[in-house]
């Protein structure tokens, strides 16, 4: 915890509500900052808080009330106290003088919720409560003008001088008004006086430099469709715009369908006559044709020698034995 605080150096921006619940606690309000600036947003923390006597800028060890509390930071990290109503650690709330002595708040811290507090602010409590300290007396009331020039009717009636800012206190048994701080009136234009506090209206203060900027809110929901608005009336036609950039070539259409065959062409030139071609392979022989016509008849041949009448019987081609010649 010790080594996370020192890495991201904690910073608290903190407002002090001085007026009084009507518990009489002293309501304080801060928000918790990472080293970025970064609200600790909707995380529980550690708090203690403790009321010191003197002046802030001695922050010595002067602590006579501290408390303790467990909160929630919402979604802007801030959170809001009400001291006196935490659980006490040092000292008791209803038992700080507040007329004695000026007093300022250190505020101690864990992000992770713990009780390892590591101090990270102390802010002035720029009024004293007076409520706290008068209402200890029963009946006290406040009254405000010039210097007190009446006496009181109980121990811690308060009377404010409206011209130096003093506030006094009534002292019954001593029977004198005693000085017990100063609001500082010179530096404000009106004084408000309630039946249970005081404070200061202050004049307005010049503009503080504009804070960082908040976290992105949540997404609203969507609004209801507004009804439609009447046609406007039809704008005067803008002059032509300059050509744009030729586009890239689209990709390849499909194959449209098979046209009409077109009309038949005019007859070309008889084109020169070519080379003769190479032999071409001998082809089968042909088809017998049919028989031709008988020729004319030949001439007489001469007459041949008489022969022998023979019978081959056998058809050897010889003349046997027993085969008849010339029979």
């Amino acid at each position: 915890m010790r080594n996370f605080l020192l890495c991201i150096g904690m910073v608290l921006v903190s407002v002090l509500m001085l007026a009084q619940t009507p518990n009489q606690y002293i309501n304080y309000q801060a928000v918790s900052r990472d080293a970025n600036g970064d609200p600790i947003a909707n995380q529980d923390i550690g708090l203690k808080i403790c009321v010191c006597n003197g002046e802030i800028a001695t922050q010595s060890n002067n602590e006579v009330y501290c408390e303790i509390f467990d909160v929630r930071t919402n979604q802007l990290g801030l959170f809001n106290v009400p001291i006196g109503s935490g659980v006490p650690v040092v000292g008791a709330f209803e038992q700080i003088r507040w007329d004695e002595d000026n007093h300022f708040l250190k505020v101690y811290m864990d992000s992770e919720g713990g009780n390892s507090y590591e101090l990270v602010g102390s802010s002035d409590i720029q009024s004293v409560p007076y409520a706290l300290y008068a209402g200890r007396a029963a009946g006290a009331k406040v009254t405000s003008g010039n210097e007190p020039t009446e006496n009181g009717e109980y121990s811690g009636d308060l009377h404010v001088d409206i011209t130096s800012g003093t506030v006094y206190s009534w002292d019954e048994i001593s029977q004198i008004w005693s000085p017990i701080g100063n609001l500082n009136a010179a530096a404000t234009d009106t004084i408000f006086i309630g039946i249970d506090t005081i404070y200061i209206q202050g004049l307005t203060g010049p503009t503080g430099p504009t804070g960082p900027t908040g976290p992105q809110g949540i997404q609203g929901s969507q609004g209801l469709t507004g009804p439609t608005g009447p046609q406007g009336v039809q704008g005067i036609q803008g002059s032509t715009g300059p050509q744009g950039v030729q586009g890239n070539t689209g990709a390849q259409g499909n194959t449209g369908a098979q046209g009409d065959t077109g009309d038949t062409g005019l007859q070309g030139a008889t084109g020169e006559i070519g080379p003769v071609g190479p032999k071409g392979v001998k082809g089968d022989t042909g088809a017998t044709g049919p028989a031709g016509a008988d020729g004319d008849d030949g001439d007489d041949g001469a007459d041949g020698e008489d022969g022998i009448n023979c019978w081959d019987l056998d058809e050897d081609g010889n003349n046997d034995a027993n085969e008849d010649v010339n029979n």
